[in-house]
């Protein structure tokens, strides 16, 4: 892993990204000078694609960072939510703008007289990493830029938050494109489309399941039992649930009744119980993998737990879901695995929420180091003010004291208020006596909380 500033903008470059690019140049491998000047060309191309949406970005005064992975590049800003529909818009084609300059550049110079040899390799390279890069990201398949361009739109003409509009067009163009892919032999773009086709179907799926859930025809003791069933109200729960299975016909009323009955077995030690309700409801209804995950650990299987808390995650990450896995991968001593899910490439996209659930869980398990650069990455990324005083929280666990004082005072720069909780905060107690903490404190109203 490759660490740098370009023109102010921190970037990353992982090494999944260096070996696909050099996969793509495997028919040069007895040239090695060739070789060499694809790999170059590839690592420039990709990093001038990305900065261009890095100086949109900084052009509506967020901080960006880059990172290139195995699927190409990221650039993200430092804002937290949706920037307007028309910025999104700008951001998104940004990226092909610079890879279509660059590669009129190597055009022009291409028409400014024959190039032999090396010149004249790295000029084509130079022509086709941009402009058929560029091409390719402005295929309407999310989270390719055209699709990034059809979201952004359809947010400004129709309001649609999430754009799901966006990622139905992903489906059809991504199926249709994969399909044209592997019957020319693109094997490699084949399954890079499908990869996209599948998590575009994922997102209709979950935004189809929340609007089935927000349905304002739903029983109205659907969400007492939730309620109910949250507040630890256990008998509350049960009954609310009980009346819901016998006075609402719809389907998606009695599933989350039957789940709120699940959640009551399991909060009241009779795991086994929730075990069997969740594997035996009635025909066309789905269990929660994550109720069952909790059912199955209740029991004492961690081992099956742990098959539903992955399917969870990857149907759905998020912080329970995050926080439950880790948990289970720890308990089932399973370190690598956890490891895994920090390094991967898909962690380059948690959401705060998510990468928060995943730090609750390494802290508690004694995982300060992975914990403390979890919240790194939530604040790099999401500008997260939690983050920087869970930060600090970490780095003083492991004994880091500056690092600790400096996130917090990131953490009151970002607008952390609470003065109560930072006195009386246990993590921090080693700290209280120095100049450094006392400096921080007085920053903060003596009753003002956050």
């Amino acid at each position: 892993m490759l660490r740098f500033n370009l023109a102010g903008v921190p970037v990353t470059i992982h090494g999944s990204f260096l070996l696909v690019a050099a996969l793509f140049g495997l028919g040069r491998m007895e040239q090695p000078t060739l070789m060499l000047s694809w790999m170059l060309v590839v690592v420039g191309s990709i990093l001038f694609h990305e900065l261009g949406h890095a100086l949109a970005f900084r052009a509506y005064g967020q901080q960006p960072t880059i990172e290139l992975h195995g699927l190409g590049g990221t650039t993200t800003g430092s804002q937290r939510g949706p920037m307007t529909p028309m910025r999104a818009l700008v951001v998104a084609l940004a990226g092909p703008a610079a890879g279509f300059a660059l590669g009129a550049l190597a055009y022009g110079l291409q028409t400014t007289g024959p190039h032999a040899g090396l010149a004249g390799a790295v000029l084509q390279d130079l022509l086709w990493a941009n402009v058929a890069w560029s091409i390719f990201n402005l295929m309407p398949v999310l989270p390719l830029d055209g699709g990034a361009a059809v979201a952004a739109i359809t947010r400004r003409f129709n309001g649609d938050q999430p754009p799901k509009l966006a990622y139905v067009v992903s489906v059809a163009v991504g199926a249709g494109l994969t399909v044209l892919a592997g019957t020319r032999g693109q094997y490699f773009t084949a399954v890079l489309l499908a990869t996209f086709v599948w998590r575009n179907w994922e997102a209709i799926k979950q935004l189809n399941q929340k609007t089935d859930e927000q349905s304002p025809t739903a029983h109205p003791s659907v969400a007492l039992a939730l309620q109910a069933l949250n507040d630890g109200r256990l008998d509350d729960a049960m009954k609310m649930a009980d009346q819901v299975l016998r006075d609402s016909g719809r389907r998606e009323d009695q599933q989350v009744a039957l789940h709120v009955m699940a959640g009551v077995y399991i909060r009241a030690g009779r795991p086994q119980d929730a075990v069997k309700i969740l594997e035996h409801l009635p025909e066309g209804m789905q269990p929660s993998a994550m109720t069952l995950g909790d059912a199955w650990l209740g029991a004492g299987q961690v081992n099956r737990a742990l098959t539903h808390y992955r399917d969870a995650f990857r149907s759905q990450p998020g912080k329970e879901s995050a926080r439950r896995l880790v948990a289970a991968l720890l308990q089932a001593n399973l370190p690598d695995e956890v490891r895994a899910l920090l390094s991967s490439e898909d962690s380059l996209t948690y959401s705060d929420e998510t990468a928060a659930g995943l730090a609750e869980a390494l802290f508690k398990a004694g995982w300060y180091e992975e914990a403390l650069h979890v919240h790194a990455f939530r604040y790099n990324r999401h500008g997260s003010m939690p983050a920087a005083y869970n930060a600090a929280c970490a780095a003083m666990r492991l004994g880091r004291q500056p690092d600790a004082l400096t996130w917090l005072a990131t953490a009151v720069d970002k607008g952390f208020k609470d003065r109560i909780h930072l006195e009386a905060d246990p993590d921090l107690a080693p700290l209280r006596e120095t100049p450094g903490f006392k400096a921080i404190v007085s920053r903060l109203a003596p009753a003002q909380t956050a």
